[in-house]
């Protein structure tokens, strides 16, 4: 159900430009620059969005990220004034960039940003169990990854916060690149260039929802980096986890 909601929400956005702005929006908080972790002594931070009137409980985490680059003045509350009119709380998580830190590096900051948010869940006030995620172009790469990579956390981490799951409910994006063989054009191949060589889709994990695409069955999920758009890319078995390709 959250899946779908993000889908349909993020077709809302593409369709009426999101003309919404999340500062302008009625009764919403904005606490800037919470410090979910630390990377080599450099804070990392996200920005909290929690609506005051008709909060619905659940969480969306939005990757502000953008060929893996990602700063805190891209943060642009226009994206994100619907969600907050339907009582979403809304965490707006800057990472690490390239080209200092590569992919591999960043997606652990996705990680540590989700155990952050379930471990204040209480004081954050929402469902730990309730949270999506969203993101274009490489946030929505690290969506999926999120959806796909995430764990359940180690029990005897020193860190509290690192004994949390990294799993997220839904994931909904824009436009994600997705086939790293084919970066571009046919046979131009990214790994080995911080792109995580292997695919991460296994029974169990959450459905996905891609704005731009077709739908298949498929554990697989194939885009065309070049357009960002996704591609039917065969037929799949009976068991395989449907993905949908809105």
């Amino acid at each position: 159900m959250l899946c779908r909601l993000l889908c349909m929400l993020n077709v809302i956005f593409v369709l009426c430009g999101a003309t919404v702005r999340a500062d302008d929006a009625k009764m919403v908080t904005r606490t800037q620059d919470l410090i979910y972790g630390r990377k080599f002594g450099t804070a990392l931070t996200m920005d909290l969005f929690a609506p005051q009137q008709n909060a619905n409980g659940a969480a969306i985490v939005w990757c502000v990220s953008g060929g893996w680059f990602s700063a805190h003045e891209a943060i642009n509350s226009g994206f994100i004034g619907e969600y907050l009119q339907r009582g979403y709380t809304v965490f707006a998580v800057v990472h690490g960039s390239q080209p200092k830190y590569t992919i591999p590096e960043v997606l652990v900051d996705m990680h540590r940003a989700v155990r952050y948010i379930r471990s204040r869940a209480a004081d954050l006030k929402i469902d730990p169990e309730r949270i999506g995620i969203t993101g274009g172009s490489a946030g929505g790469h690290l969506s999926l990854m999120q959806g796909t990579a995430g764990d359940l956390g180690n029990p005897d981490a020193k860190d509290p916060v690192d004994r949390y799951s990294s799993r997220v409910q839904a994931v909904a994006c824009f436009f994600p690149p997705t086939d790293f063989l084919n970066y571009g054009k046919p046979g131009e191949i990214a790994l080995g260039r911080g792109v995580l060589p292997h695919p991460h889709v296994h029974r169990g994990d959450r459905q996905h929802g891609l704005v731009g695409g077709q739908q298949h069955r498929r554990r697989e999920i194939v885009g065309q980096p070049r357009g960002h758009l996704g591609q039917q890319v065969g037929a799949g078995r009976a068991d395989d986890d449907q993905v949908g390709l809105a």
